[in-house]
């Protein structure tokens, strides 16, 4: 059943009379029933309105919620952009080590900064491994 104005009076419907003591099994009971639909008929544009407006706020909350999920509900678009900067972050940190290694070789200064070189590299290698 689509959520439109008549199921959001048909709620509303529905717990009034419960609070009557009368029961039912599902809104299709509620909608099966004459006296609702009657109400429904009568009621003012008014008080349409407010349920017009229900009908429209639950349309927009259900359009915001159609992107894509994992199985453990996390929005697939945030997912792959954090997988994204996470490469990004890689390659740039992979490219400034290469040009350090570069600059150390033209300088013949490499040899007494091998340790921070191999330092910052298990640094990048423990940060990829906790992903």
């Amino acid at each position: 059943m689509s959520k439109n104005a008549f199921y959001f009076f048909m709620l509303d419907w529905q717990r009034r009379q419960q609070r009557r003591g009368e029961t039912f099994n599902s809104l299709k009971d509620v909608a099966a029933d004459p006296r609702c639909s009657e109400e429904w008929k009568n009621i003012s544009p008014q008080e349409k309105g407010i349920y017009i407006a229900k009908a429209k706020d639950s349309k927009i909350k259900a359009q915001g919620s159609m992107s894509k999920k994992t199985t453990i509900g996390e929005d697939l678009s945030e997912v792959e952009l954090n997988a994204k900067k996470e490469q990004e972050f890689q390659q740039k940190m992979l490219q400034y080590i290469d040009s350090v290694v570069s600059m150390g070789l033209l300088h013949n200064s490499i040899f007494t900064k091998i340790k921070i070189y191999i330092y910052t590299c298990k640094l990048v290698l423990q940060k990829g491994n906790r992903n």
